[in-house]
């Protein structure tokens, strides 16, 4: 889980408060989340809006705003509590709620600037040249989540959404050769308005100095609360003169407390990377990728690292998924998962998946071991076992 406050150096910072387990997180915004040379700027070009795998397609990039740039940040948040309680429910909501992001950015000429490990946990970084641009954006993605049936109808009790504008330069990163994000201090403003909002519940949120310059749609008027301002509907109890009043709206302050972007991030299958550190000694590979021997907070454990490095959305959402279910499964005949660890610090690390290491090694090896004699017996009992194993998933709907 992240806060806002912690915001330094090249990844997220922040500690979640479940199971005792830190989130997997580093130092702070910038190559963290705004990472990628992904755009969703408009383009005179024509182009398909779904790619081959079904996602949304990216249309063709066009040049990043550099100067008094509005900013703005959508996060689904208490997503935590969705994947603890139905991980297919949260893929399918997120992946929804990936659509309606991407094409509301390519209607209003948005450039999306933030990491796809972040878009698989609910969370996005987009840049306007415009801060009407970025208003209408924001009204659109809400509408498309309000309207919108099943899995994306649910993420509008999710959704909250920060803009700001940050005056003046707006330059990449140091640490960004290809120039295709920006600094963290140009839109860590737009991440706090976006925490501002604990809960989600469609919420809009920008900078009071903003929404003095914004004009409100009809039906809709900004309710300022101290430095921030939220977008609320005309008929609502927040006092007609659009004045500050500390009664409407008000999150509680728990709530706030656990208010850090990318809740997906908070579950306990998810874990830190700080205290994990992999050893060259391979424990065996497969079609998927290799396991490695390594140890987690000291106690000694197999890291599965995936084959391909950077993966996509989708591919991240279902290693999510497959993580949510294993953290769950508890039985003697299946090795224990310990979490999912999501790299921060290298955008072209896979995500690895962290294991009870086993010392007796694995069965291949020792079915190949001709110095010991398996008797009928064990061989049996192995078989047995094993099938056992396989029940316990199945059970779980793992085929």
């Amino acid at each position: 889980m992240t806060r806002v406050s912690q915001i330094s150096g090249d990844t997220i910072t922040g500690a979640t408060t479940t199971s005792g387990q830190s989130s997997s997180s580093s130092a702070g915004l910038s190559s963290a989340i705004a990472a990628t040379p992904s755009t969703t700027s408009h383009s005179n070009q024509s182009r398909s809006d779904t790619s081959d795998d079904g996602t949304v397609a990216v249309a063709a990039p066009g040049r990043m705003p550099r100067a008094d740039v509005c900013f703005v940040v959508c996060d689904l948040a208490r997503l935590d509590a969705v994947w603890h309680r139905d991980p297919a429910a949260a893929r399918e909501l997120i992946r929804a709620y990936i659509d309606i992001v991407r094409q509301a950015g390519r209607r209003h000429r948005g450039h999306l600037f933030s990491r796809p490990i972040y878009h698989s946990g609910g969370t996005f970084l987009l840049a306007f040249e415009r801060c009407a641009a970025a208003l209408d954006f924001a009204l659109d993605v809400r509408g498309a989540a309000q309207s919108a049936k099943a899995a994306a109808g649910a993420a509008v009790d999710h959704l909250r959404i920060g803009i700001a504008q940050h005056a003046g330069p707006c330059p990449p990163a140091a640490d960004d050769p290809f120039r295709r994000g920006y600094q963290e201090s140009c839109y860590a403003s737009a991440c706090r308005m976006c925490t501002s909002s604990a809960t989600g519940h469609g919420a809009i949120v920008c900078s009071a100095d903003l929404a003095r310059q914004l004009a409100a749609p009809p039906g809709l008027r900004f309710v300022r609360r101290g430095e921030t301002a939220i977008l609320v509907d005309s008929q609502s109890n927040g006092g007609g003169d659009g004045e500050d009043d500390d009664n409407d709206n008000e999150e509680d302050g728990n709530d706030h407390q656990q208010g850090g972007l990318c809740s997906s991030n908070m579950c306990s299958f998810i874990i830190s990377t700080d205290k994990l550190v992999r050893s060259d000694v391979k424990l065996g590979s497969g079609g998927y990728g290799r396991v490695w021997k390594g140890t987690y907070g000291g106690q000694t454990v197999a890291i599965k690292t995936l084959h391909g490095g950077q993966m996509d959305e989708a591919q991240l959402l279902a290693i999510r998924e497959e993580a949510a279910m294993l953290y769950n499964v508890d039985h003697p005949y299946v090795v224990r998962f310990i979490g999912l660890a999501l790299s921060t610090r290298d955008a072209g690390c896979g995500p690895m998946l962290v294991m009870e290491y086993l010392k007796g090694g694995n069965l291949e090896q020792l079915l190949e071991n001709s110095s010991r004699k398996l008797s009928w017996a064990d061989r049996m009992r192995m078989l047995w076992t094993a099938a056992l194993g396989l029940e316990a998933l199945h059970d779980r709907v793992w085929h």
